[in-house]
């Protein structure tokens, strides 16, 4: 179980345990010394110090009271936390989790009936930074979902997606795209020079799609064999 201590978040940033906080700290992370965390950028400004974004905070805090001002030496519970996306059209958007580690959805659901893949190894638990306190949501915990119960969820997120998406009609149609696909290569795989001894670059182009939409479907993402 997460710790039973109050600890602030960012709201809609959570630490699910998908993998080890000290593989990416996610929100938790900082850019030129300045944490990328409002939680953080808040307890900042109750210590009297500058923060980097201009903003009015909402404290959210797990088992705490809300609206509790900001305290500066406060618990903060925001490494290896990472935003969460909508559900509309989820089942369009695989591989699933900030790493991709779930390709599909019966593996998100399996995973959150299992409660994450938080562990503790040696005492440490892998939410938390070396010496560090449990970064988990607290809200997460085993189901105990029957096969049933996972095969009516999945059901139901697949109900969650616009048919227009999946045909791309309008108005989510696309005109035609050019997307950078890495670097063309001779036939020995050596990448092509262009001007000042540069990569010359591959693009790919993805046609128009028009009001109507394509006649092919997007298909969710699946699997290597």
């Amino acid at each position: 179980m997460a710790e039973a201590v109050p600890a602030l978040y960012d709201r809609g940033f959570y630490n699910i345990g998908v993998r080890p906080t000290v593989e990416d700290r996610g929100v938790g992370g900082s850019v030129f010394g300045l944490p990328l965390s409002f939680a953080r950028q808040a307890k900042l400004r109750a210590a009297g110090r500058a923060a980097p974004d201009t903003f009015l905070v909402d404290p959210a805090a797990f088992r705490a009271r809300p609206g509790d001002a900001v305290a500066a030496g406060e618990r903060d519970a925001v490494d290896g936390a990472f935003k969460v996306p909508t559900l509309r059209n989820v089942e369009l958007t695989g591989p699933y989790f900030h790493n991709g580690g779930q390709a599909t959805l019966e593996q998100v659901i399996d995973f959150y009936d299992r409660g994450g893949d938080r562990r503790v190894q040696g005492g440490r638990d892998t939410t938390a930074l070396p010496g560090g306190a449990s970064n988990l949501d607290p809200g997460l915990s085993p189901l105990g979902l029957t096969i049933e119960e996972r095969a009516s969820l999945v059901a139901f997120l697949r109900a969650l997606t616009d048919e227009r998406v999946r045909y791309e009609r309008a108005p989510f149609d696309h005109p035609e795209l050019t997307v950078p696909d890495g670097a063309e290569v001779d036939g020995q795989g050596h990448p092509l020079v262009a001007a000042r001894g540069r990569p010359r670059e591959r693009l790919r182009v993805l046609p128009a799609v028009g009001a109507a939409g394509s006649s092919t479907p997007l298909r969710p993402f699946t699997p290597a064999p």
